[in-house]
């Protein structure tokens, strides 16, 4: 049997989204659930809860509760945010993380959440406002090697857009990791979150002056996609282990991974000095 998620998905290609919010508020009052379900003048789904607002082009009814225990089992492996911590959320999507992480580090942390897909950015900086998270700056930016722009892809798929060689995509504005962290003042990063679907490896190109200044990294690799014949454009894990070793950082991975994209996840953390050792 569907789960009701299954069902409503499959009922939004012949239901109006307005008549499935209409629906699933009155059963979540019913049910004493503080979840609300609407839909934006650009037919945005939300998923509107007293801890923040979720916009996004797909349809979405999870709790709080479960983004955050989602959130938390995937990037937070090796370093959790704390209070006044400043996080640089590279791929932010729709700004589940981001969420999360602004909650996490409170009102005098930073985040800054960064999104590259045009029509992904305007939901993550709709999620940021509708949540009233004062301590976001959403960018609407590529992270890549160098200044410049790009091209990402278009698919329906919005989680899957990744930048492309040639073709056709959207042109995006890029900027390097050493850049956007120069542009940001701030004298020190607590976490750098990375998920651009294959662009890691040129992204970790792009830094090199500023990688000091980095505490912690939690980056997606996409080996599992190229596993999967998505091409060795996305084989991407041992290239930027490599490189994080270069700049000082030591790197782990789970021990425990339950999924192939888990077990594609690096942790990095600033290689203490030998003065520290002593």
């Amino acid at each position: 049997m569907p789960s009701a998620y299954q069902a409503a998905l499959a009922l939004q290609k012949y239901i109006p989204r307005s008549w499935l919010a209409f629906a699933g508020n009155r059963l979540m009052a019913a049910k004493g659930d503080p979840r609300r379900f609407g839909v934006d003048a650009s037919g945005n789904w939300l998923n509107i809860q007293p801890q923040g607002s979720f916009v996004g082009p797909d349809f979405h009814t999870a709790h709080y509760d479960q983004i955050e225990a989602r959130v938390g089992s995937y990037w937070f492996h090796d370093y959790t945010p704390a209070p006044g911590d400043v996080v640089i959320d590279v791929g932010a999507g729709i700004g589940e993380d981001a969420v999360i992480l602004s909650h996490l580090v409170g009102a005098k942390g930073r985040v800054h959440a960064i999104e590259a897909h045009p029509g992904t950015y305007g939901c993550l900086r709709s999620t940021v406002e509708r949540s009233k998270l004062t301590n976001v700056e959403t960018h609407a930016l590529a992270i890549t090697e160098e200044k410049g722009t790009v091209l990402i892809s278009d698919d329906a798929h919005h989680l899957a857009n990744s930048i492309v060689a040639h073709g056709a995509g959207l042109k995006v504005e890029a900027m390097s990791l050493d850049d956007f962290i120069e542009q940001t003042g701030h004298a020190s990063i607590d976490l750098v979150k990375m998920n651009i679907e294959g662009a890691e490896r040129g992204a970790m190109q792009g830094l090199e002056r500023q990688a000091g200044k980095i505490r912690h990294l939690a980056i997606s690799c996409h080996d599992f996609v190229a596993d999967a014949g998505g091409g060795d454009q996305f084989r991407t894990r041992e290239s930027v282990r490599a490189r994080l070793i270069e700049l000082g950082f030591v790197v782990t991975t789970r021990t425990n991974a339950s999924t192939p994209w888990e077990a594609d996840v690096l942790f990095a953390r600033r290689r203490p000095a030998e003065s520290d050792l002593e």
